[in-house]
């Protein structure tokens, strides 16, 4: 676990998860007004926020929208598509129509909470896939210069017949999938404490 999360903190996979998940939820037409809002040159930084954070920002950017459509001031594009009904959207337009924009903010609010629920649920699953994968790699890597796997060998074996090289495969591989797993318990939990500090240092 320390290992990938490093390479999120070097490689903005978060980032790159989080982009690929407001582009499956907005469309590529609003995604790029929202890009437009945000600018170029904030726009990774982000999305490399963790999911509440980036959900709190993505309401900000809704209430501002709302309040230009008001004055006829923007494209109600992002926000129809935020609040998933072109019909609420078009008649923000209308300064006296207040129950219009109450209706659009409820609206995405509701779809910014499944959102941020949806997206932390399978960027942690993700996370912990990763683990359990790269768990089993290194240990499947490591076990030769431990020399803890005699059986290894027998795998290139040819003098073993096709039943002595699967029970040696099957082997080595419960052996590979009880590590990654238990890594990945172990990881999830790391992590968690990691936050935990991480949030007490603030």
């Amino acid at each position: 676990m320390s290992l990938i999360q490093i390479a999120r903190r070097l490689f903005r996979i978060r980032g790159a998860f989080h982009k690929a998940r407001v582009l499956d939820w907005l469309g590529e037409n609003a995604t790029i007004q929202l890009y437009r809002e945000v600018g170029s040159a904030r726009i990774k930084d982000l999305f490399d926020l963790p999911s509440e954070l980036l959900t709190g920002q993505l309401a900000a950017i809704a209430e501002k929208k709302i309040e230009q459509q008001s004055k006829n001031q923007a494209n109600p594009l992002l926000i129809a598509t935020m609040a998933a009904t072109a019909e609420k959207s078009e008649n923000l337009s209308s300064e006296s129509n207040v129950e219009a924009q109450v209706n659009a903010i409820v609206a995405i609010q509701r779809n910014l909470d499944q959102f941020q629920i949806s997206t932390s649920f399978h960027w942690r699953r993700c996370l912990m896939l990763s683990s359990i994968l790269l768990s089993m790699t290194i240990f499947v890597i490591g076990l030769p210069f431990l020399q803890t796997a005699s059986f290894m060998s027998g795998l290139v074996d040819p003098v073993l017949t096709r039943s002595e090289w699967a029970r040696n495969f099957a082997l080595l591989f419960t052996a590979a999938l009880l590590t990654g797993l238990f890594a990945g318990f172990l990881g999830s939990i790391a992590r968690d404490l990691v936050a935990i500090i991480e949030k007490l240092r603030r």
